[in-house]
């Protein structure tokens, strides 16, 4: 293990800095075992409505123009997370290419 030593500027003391090439083979395995997990679209439902509600009751006059364009980007973004995951989740449910029904939308 190569040892490295630096001078701390501020107390004048020799500092001995740790090695930054031992954790790289344990880094390396780390990065074989991480998987991402996905959201579902009720995940996504649900966390488009509570960032719209939490903006709902904020009165925009009393706001700055920024203020004001972030809340309405707020609504208008949960607004189309809303209506994808929902139009998701009726495509999941209601296959039309299967179905005989004769109802239409």
């Amino acid at each position: 293990m190569e040892k490295r030593i630096m001078d701390d500027e501020i107390t004048k003391e020799k500092v001995e800095l740790p090695d930054t090439n031992t954790n790289e083979k344990e880094e390396e395995v780390n990065l074989e075992e991480w998987q991402m997990e996905y959201s579902s679209d009720a995940d996504y439902i649900q966390a488009a409505a509570v960032a719209m509600s939490s903006v709902d009751s904020i009165d925009t006059a009393l706001l700055t123009k920024a203020d004001e364009q972030r809340v309405k980007r707020v609504k208008r973004q949960g607004l189309r997370i809303i209506s994808e995951c929902l139009n998701n989740l009726y495509n999941e449910i209601f296959d039309d290419s299967t179905s005989d029904t004769g109802d239409t939308d």
